[in-house]
Parts: C-alpha cells; structure tokens; sequence
C-alpha cells in the first residue's frame, strides 16, 4: 500500500512464484514476518493477531504444501529480539516477559498527525512501550547502526498481578 496524504493506494509491489521464496524470518508473538525472495528483496508483514501471520504463512504455502517449498527456511527471531530488548531496555529478563504486542498509536502533535507503530512489553517489573526499528528486523545490527529497540515510556509495577488484575 502508498499513501498520498490521506488516501491510501494499493499497488502491486512485485508478482513472485513459490520457487522464488528463500527465507521466512518469524518474530515475538508472530506479529512481524520478513519475507526474503530469489532476487534479493525482503518484504515485511506486520500482523495485528497471530492468526494473521498464520494466514500470511499459508499463503506461502509454508504449512499448507510443505513438498512445495521444502528448500524454504523458516526462521524465528525471537530469541535475537528478546536480547535486543536486553542490551537496550531490560537489563535482565530472568523471568521473562508476560507481554509483547505491536501497536498503532495515533499521534497528534503540532507537526503532524499519524498513527506510529510501538511495541509493548510487560515484565514482572515494569511495562514499556518500546519504539522499535523494524528495518532492521531480520538484519543483525551493529553498534554503527541505531538500536533495535528504543525507550519510548515506561513505568515500574510491583508485581505482574497489578496488569492481571485491572483488565
């Protein structure tokens, strides 16, 4: 999709066959999905549910007709995010996160009105909505590049009982 101003435009971005499919990369919750081609393209899929991106992975043909892309990999990403999360967020997730989904926020300032993509993770002591640099999602950043994932808000909380219990 493009968008011009407030309309938005479908257009085709490339027409591939399932021999030109290499590499699925697969992240936290399913919500995000790289999908590397033949000629060296790389297409990214945000998802809103995992059913979505179940759906996506369909499509491909990854779980319906295995014989037809048996030289595809399949790879998640997730342990690469969660260590991501701990170099530039959480120092340490010992116990893990309870929560991650990716969500739009509607973004109204002076400048510009927009929705912008945000990621929030919920631990045993704190939730943090993350801004996270999803271009470099499925490449291995360095220190040259920005961080993965950035602190955009975050509060502490006692326990994870706190979240259960006021939803």
């Amino acid at each position: 999709m493009e968008q011009d101003e407030q309309e938005i435009m479908p257009r085709v971005l490339g027409c591939y066959r399932l021999e030109d499919l290499e590499k699925v990369l697969t992240g936290l919750g399913l919500q995000a999905l790289r999908v590397h081609m033949a000629d060296h393209t790389a297409h990214l899929f945000l998802t809103r549910t995992s059913k979505e991106a179940q759906d996506v992975l369909w499509l491909l043909n990854l779980f319906s007709f295995p014989q037809l892309t048996s030289g595809v990999s399949l790879q998640s990403w997730e342990k690469i995010q969660v260590k991501l999360l701990e170099k530039c967020i959480c120092a340490s997730l010992k116990m893990g996160i309870f929560l991650y989904s990716m969500l739009m926020f509607w973004k109204n300032d002076a400048e510009e009105e927009s929705l912008v993509i945000r990621s929030l993770v919920v631990t045993e002591g704190s939730i943090c909505v993350c801004i996270e640099n999803l271009h470099q999602f499925g490449c291995f950043p360095d220190d040259s590049h920005p961080p993965y994932f950035s602190l955009d808000e975050c509060c502490s909380i006692n326990s994870i009982k706190e979240v259960v219990s006021c939803v």
